[in-house]
């Protein structure tokens, strides 16, 4: 237990990463999670990175850096609800399709302390572009 902040990230970006959040911030509004509603852990903001940053982590890849024009999400919340994708999307009490599961996997999770000088990327414009979530204006886009 206790409280953590991370960033949720696709294993690989490509010319579909937009519509791969889209589907995602779809998914928290359906199953209410996620949400400023959820009392474990919230998205918070939507993030388009400016300048590499660099990950002390490793979880499912060996990515070492996030790469200008990354989008990350930023969650805050209960560590038990950031410390997995099965927790994370509370995959016990909701009844996915498996369109939703292979989306939800294109996914990880990295906790913000991994990330190399992170309170840049909330402090400092010329690194990031962090835009505060509505996640029902945010669905609607497509």
């Amino acid at each position: 237990m206790g409280y953590q902040e991370s960033f949720v990230c696709l294993l690989k970006a490509n010319k579909n990463a937009e519509k791969n959040f889209i589907g995602l911030l779809r998914q928290f509004e359906k199953y209410n999670i996620r949400t400023e509603n959820d009392l474990w852990c919230e998205c918070c903001c939507k993030i388009v990175l400016k300048k590499d940053f660099t990950v002390n982590y490793s979880f499912k890849t060996t990515i070492t850096k996030l790469k200008a024009g990354t989008i990350l999400l930023h969650t805050r919340g209960e560590r038990s609800a950031q410390n997995n994708l099965y927790n994370f999307f509370h995959r016990d009490m909701n009844n996915y399709s498996n369109e939703e599961l292979k989306l939800q996997d294109k996914f990880y999770l990295i906790p913000c302390e991994n990330v190399e000088n992170a309170e840049i990327i909330f402090n400092n414009k010329n690194y990031a572009d962090v835009i505060e979530l509505n996640l029902k204006s945010e669905c609607e886009k497509t």
